[in-house]
């Protein structure tokens, strides 16, 4: 039971938080910067120390550890309660529930789609999980390596839940129907030979076997310029 407000924190597209459906003022670029840097490590300390490396890398001002004090006051007080945001001997702690942020419901509904048999049902769940996304991870939320490193992870676990959801497709016969998909997937994520072997496939149980080994071969030059090696043979 929720004991420090009733809010939702949202990273699956613009960076938002919300407190009873009302939007949170997060303040200026390096306050939601500072926010997003606490949410990506909730519930653990979080040092002053890493968050002015966060800020400003190696040019930090004279006054950043009193600058960021100020932040955190802000961000405090826009959250609502003291509790959100406490002061620990380690750092600053932003507590937040799992149900609280919508990469833990995706995250739920992948996992749940993964422990179903059937490939129908289990394509509804995927979908329903990828509809909680409305764009590129942390969308305004600043630069710097802890978010920075969480947008590569959110996005490959998107990436990962797309190419899911079409194998659950492909078992249910709808390989033609997810050639314009995969096509346009492949064009996006050139490296990725998972997508390349789904689309070969539905190329191939559409009877275009031609256009699949098109493309197979059109990965494979470019893999033997780019790296020297060849496509894997799974």
């Amino acid at each position: 039971m929720r004991t420090i407000g009733d809010m939702e924190f949202q990273v699956l597209g613009p960076f938002t938080v919300e407190n009873q459906g009302r939007v949170v003022p997060l303040g200026g670029p390096s306050e939601r910067h500072l926010l997003a840097v606490l949410l990506c490590l909730a519930n653990e300390p979080v040092p002053v120390e890493r968050l002015i490396d966060e800020l400003w890398a190696d040019e930090p001002p004279a006054s950043a550890k009193n600058v960021i004090q100020q932040y955190v006051s802000h961000i405090r007080r826009a959250l609502g309660h003291p509790k959100r945001l406490t002061t620990d001997p380690g750092g600053y702690v932003l507590h937040v529930e799992d149900d609280e942020v919508d990469w833990h419901r995706f995250q739920r509904l992948v996992v749940h789609a993964h422990d179903v048999r059937d490939p129908g049902h289990a394509s509804e769940l995927l979908t329903e999980a990828l509809n909680v996304w409305h764009g590129p991870p942390f969308a305004g939320a600043g630069h710097g390596p802890t978010v920075d490193a969480e947008r590569i992870r959110l996005e490959e676990a998107r990436l990962a839940a797309i190419e899911d959801r079409i194998d659950c497709d492909m078992e249910l016969g709808r390989h033609r129907e997810l050639i314009p998909e995969l096509e346009s997937l492949e064009a996006q994520h050139r490296d990725r030979e998972r997508l390349l072997g789904q689309l070969m496939l539905a190329l191939y149980r559409s009877d275009r076997q031609p256009e699949a080994l098109h493309h197979y071969e059109q990965y494979r030059r470019r893999l033997g310029e780019e790296t020297g090696l060849e496509p894997s043979a799974s």
